[in-house]
């Protein structure tokens, strides 16, 4: 049964009681979705079944036992074999930016890699076929650069604005360029829109906006994803 986060629950995750959370940033309340491991988890048999957002209306959800993250302590481990989740779909359309908590477990693995990426066709964020560079692809051009070192948390920022899009490492320069204009229409995490592209990563939130940041709302979002897993960027 899928329950909404209670106020303990919320003020449990607010780490950091005088700084905003993230989901209370207007462009995620007013124009996005976000979740944090820390909220709206429901563990199922070996994994999680379901993680409802704290602001949106669209959980995260995987019916096959075997195919569920692990959950400890505000962590969702996907294996890199065949876990993931993912939204029913829904009309998610570029201008797209996304903001998230990630842990690379593995680079250098015998195929693509995607951490996150939509459901109605590949607009993916992920590792790169036999490399350790991170990319982002949306049917044009592979956007891609190397990625940070394995088994640490960091904070990821991408955007998906065809010709205009890019992703960072917390507030690391971007790495720019075309990937393509192919539309989410929902999320994934832990692979890709076909389910073949499975990443051995963990996850701590993510969250979305449709809403066109100025740089200084970007940074701010950073610092705020940052400052709630206790992370510096």
């Amino acid at each position: 049964m899928l329950r909404r986060p209670t106020s303990l629950q919320l003020l449990r995750a607010n780490n950091v009681t005088q700084y905003p959370q993230p989901w209370t940033l207007p462009w995620i309340t007013g124009s996005g979705e976000y979740w944090d491991g820390l909220i709206g988890i429901t563990v199922t048999g070996s994994g999680v079944s379901a993680w409802a957002p704290v602001v949106g209306t669209h959980s995260l959800l995987q019916g096959t036992d075997s195919l569920r993250p692990t959950y400890s302590g505000g962590v969702l481990a996907f294996d890199g074999s065949d876990d993931y989740l993912a939204t029913a779909g829904f009309t998610l359309n570029q201008p797209v930016e996304y903001f998230a908590v990630i842990k690379p477990k593995r680079y250098n693995h015998g195929s693509y890699q995607n951490f996150a990426n939509g459901i109605a066709a590949d607009s993916g964020f992920g590792v790169v076929n036999l490399s350790a560079n991170v990319y982002i692809y949306a049917g044009g051009s592979i956007v891609q650069a190397a990625g940070p070192a394995v088994d640490s948390f960091y904070v990821f920022n991408w955007k998906l604005n065809g010709a205009s899009s890019f992703w960072a490492n917390g507030l690391n320069a971007a790495n720019s360029g075309s990937a393509g204009a192919n539309n989410p229409g929902g999320v994934t995490i832990g692979t890709n829109t076909a389910q073949n592209a499975p990443a051995q990563c963990e996850f701590q939130c993510i969250g979305y906006t449709t809403a066109a940041l100025s740089a200084a709302q970007r940074t701010q979002t950073i610092q705020a994803v940052a400052r709630s897993k206790g992370l510096s960027v």
